[in-house]
Order: C-alpha cells, then sequence, then structure tokens
C-alpha cells in the first residue's frame, strides 16, 4: 500500500548550530523519500543556515517528492519579546499557506530530531482520528532548571499556581505553562488539551479554522491547540514516542563555554553536552 504523502515543514533563524544533526534526522525518517514534500522557511538567518538548507535542497531534490525553501523578512519591534513572537507567528503560517493542500503538515522544530519510526507514529494516530498529533520531548523550564515532559497540560498538573483558558485548567510554573506526564501514562496513546509542535502531524482541516498567533502568555503552540480543542478537533500524543531536543544550557552561554545540551528521548531525560 502506497503511504499517504505529507509535508515537513520546519521554521529556521540562525539554526547553523544544530542543523547537522536535524537534516541527519530528516534523512534517518523511516519513510519513503519520494512521498515527503519538504517545506523550509528561513526568517532572515544572519548565518549560514540558509546556505545549508541550500546545499541540502542541490544534493536530495530527486530523492524528495519536493523540496522548497522561502526565506521571509523579519518583523522588527521595539518590545523584542513580541517581535519574537510574530516572527514565529509568521513563519508557521507562512508553512501552512505555502504547504501542499493535499497533505498533513509536519511540524519539525529545527532543533528537535525525531526516531526513525516518528512520522509512521504520528500517522497511526491520526488513523485513529487524531486531529492534531505529537510526540514526547523535555522541556527546560523558566531559570530553576525544572524538566518537565511535554505534550502541555494533559490529564496532570503540577501543583503550582493554576489559571485557566475557557474553563480548562493551566498549571503554571514561574516562567512558562507546562504539565509532568507521571510514568503511567508511559507507552500509551493519550488525549490532551495541548501539545508542543516540535515533533507533530496537524490534519489539513484544523487550518480552516485555527492558525497560528503571537502570545506571550500562553505561546503559540499551545494557543493552537486550545482554539483547536474548541472547534472540536482531537489532541493525540503517543507517549511512547520520544524525539530529541537541543538547548542552549544558559548557564554556559553566560560563562562562555559554548555548550548545548541535547536532551534524549527518554523518561530519564538522558543529557549530553555538545561544543559550539
Amino acid at each position: 500500500m502506497e503511504r499517504p504523502l505529507v509535508t515537513i515543514g520546519t521554521p529556521f533563524y540562525n539554526s547553523q548550530w544544530a542543523i547537522e544533526r536535524y537534516e541527519k534526522g530528516i534523512l534517518d525518517l523511516d519513510y519513503p523519500r519520494d512521498r515527503i514534500r519538504i517545506l523550509w522557511v528561513d526568517n532572515e538567518s544572519t548565518d549560514h543556515t540558509l546556505d545549508r538548507l541550500k546545499e541540502f535542497g542541490s544534493d536530495y531534490r530527486g530523492e524528495y517528492d519536493d523540496i522548497t525553501i522561502i526565506n521571509r523578512y523579519r518583523v522588527e519591534e521595539k518590545d523584542t519579546r513580541l517581535a519574537f513572537k510574530k516572527n514565529i507567528e509568521n513563519v508557521f503560517n507562512d508553512l501552512i499557506s505555502s504547504s501542499d493542500p493535499r497533505t498533513d503538515l509536519v511540524i519539525i522544530g529545527s532543533d528537535c530530531i525525531p526516531p526513525s519510526d516518528g512520522l509512521k507514529k504520528l500517522l497511526k494516530m491520526r488513523e485513529l482520528g487524531g486531529n492534531i498529533v505529537a510526540g514526547l520531548t523535555i522541556v527546560c523550564s523558566g531559570k530553576q532548571g525544572d524538566i518537565f515532559l511535554a505534550p502541555h497540560f494533559s490529564c496532570y498538573f503540577w501543583n503550582q499556581k493554576v489559571s485557566k483558558f475557557n474553563s480548562i485548567p493551566i498549571a503554571a510554573t514561574k516562567n512558562q505553562y507546562y504539565m509532568k506526564i507521571v510514568p503511567r501514562f508511559q507507552d500509551k496513546i493519550i488525549r490532551c488539551h495541548g501539545i508542543g509542535t516540535g515533533f507533530s502531524m496537524i490534519d489539513r482541516e484544523v487550518f480552516n479554522h485555527v492558525r497560528f498567533q503571537a502570545d506571550i502568555k500562553f505561546g503559540e503552540d499551545l494557543l493552537f491547540c486550545l482554539e483547536a480543542g474548541l472547534c472540536g478537533y482531537k489532541i493525540f500524543c503517543d507517549t511512547s514516542l520520544f524525539y530529541d531536543h537541543i538547548h542552549y544550557d544558559y548557564q554556559y552561554k553566560k560563562d562562555k563555554k559554548g555548550f548545548h545540551l541535547v536532551y534524549r528521548g527518554s523518561l530519564r531525560g538522558e543529557k549530553t553536552y555538545i561544543k559550539r
């Protein structure tokens, strides 16, 4: 049976430090390359990100159904946080509007490395009726160094201050809003209120009603999911599906030691340091 055609969409901005690992993750996917359309949007990177993307496109264009690379301008605002969020909003919506309307959109973060069987697991959740589906990653939360597992707001909330979004309870840490996944959810497909979009698949139909928005409090992916949920769309997460997530180690960055952290896909949150 022929595999469904999918679009892999990734936003980039000064991603040169992670791009080698990202590209290897794409190449290692256990899925027919001729059933994958690649759509990359670079947000006016000032390093060599765009050059690397074009080099990949030149090397592998004949193996994939299509490779499209878009370079979009950056939004400038006095409020740097708002500018950051607006650029994320614009790039994500570019992915939506520029992707093949026949396909579901697979979003992979430029600092995220999916497992080889990841696409198959996302498609399995789609077959089970999920409109927005994702795996788990390790998430750093605030300056305290707390480590949480995404998806956001699923079934069990951390006992900090709780706020609400249209009656949906939200667990808040000092700086961000995440939930803890408890071990009893391991290796199950669960329905949740929201997911992180680092490795996710979104039903094309969802985009007829919901788009990404710049939002300081909740974040663009969470707000997208909450609004999709209010429209009746189902959000699933496979807790056996982990993907690696590369982070800046902020203390090392502050001390100018030049290291990043790779959080390996496991409940233990195994760490690996890589030198820039």
